[in-house]
């Protein structure tokens, strides 16, 4: 929620500055996110599409296998497909479906793990100037490894919220990079301040910092209302 915070303050950032990359990039970054945004926002009506038709292919498919076993025509109770939400490589989704089913539902999936993006070069990869974005010019443009870690859930067992999440994360994270430290961010927060991570690493790295497994930085609310649920 953060940018759409931001772009939608009423008074002009741009106004009076003196650095003029500042106002050009600040308005490039906005009509990105604006893309962005219609891309996001299209998504379920994309992927309810797609498996539209994902699933007309399989219930054909499978109506000339029942029409070959049955002497060229269709069972008297016909054919049952089950309605699955596809992946764009043409496999089931393996989470909670548009109609949801038993392995494939809120609170009974299998676990997901996906890696959007790979393990970065181990040497610096420089940016270099792009016409009508902004300049990387002597910039390291690698981005961290990317992955989409869903735990999986099953009816009966309590999957404890935010402490289960962070204990997948942490599983997946020793495997993945076992990185020696993981910062936790909600949908909703950021961070203006680099050195507020080395104030916590610091914690750890002092001394009596065996003992301590996490360290939480205080929340500060911005732009809510009596309905926000996280307020």
């Amino acid at each position: 929620r953060n940018p759409d915070s931001y772009f939608s303050i009423k008074k002009d950032p741009t106004k009076n500055k003196k650095r003029q990359d500042f106002v050009k990039d600040r308005r490039w970054i906005k009509r990105e996110y604006d893309e962005f945004k219609v891309r996001i926002n299209g998504l379920p009506e994309q992927i309810k599409k797609r498996a539209e038709q994902f699933n007309l292919r399989e219930e054909l498919k499978e109506k000339r296998i029942a029409r070959e076993k049955n002497g060229g025509v269709l069972p008297p109770d016909g054919v049952q497909v089950v309605k699955a939400t596809w992946m764009a490589d043409g496999t089931h989704w393996p989470g909670t479906w548009f109609e949801p089913k038993p392995d494939h539902s809120k609170g009974d999936h299998a676990g997901i793990l996906q890696i959007m993006s790979k393990v970065p070069e181990l040497e610096p990869v420089m940016g270099g100037p792009n016409e009508g974005s902004l300049d990387f010019t002597g910039i390291d443009v690698r981005v961290p490894m990317f992955a989409y870690v869903s735990r999986e859930k099953r009816p009966g067992f309590d999957h404890n919220k935010k402490a289960g999440a962070m204990n997948g994360m942490v599983r997946a994270s020793a495997i993945l990079s076992n990185g020696a430290f993981i910062l936790n961010l909600d949908c909703d927060h950021y961070i203006y301040n680099s050195k507020a991570i080395k104030e916590g690493m610091c914690f750890m790295m002092d001394r009596g910092g065996d003992r301590i497994c996490y360290i939480q930085f205080p929340q500060r609310f911005e732009g809510i209302d009596p309905s926000d649920r996280y307020a």
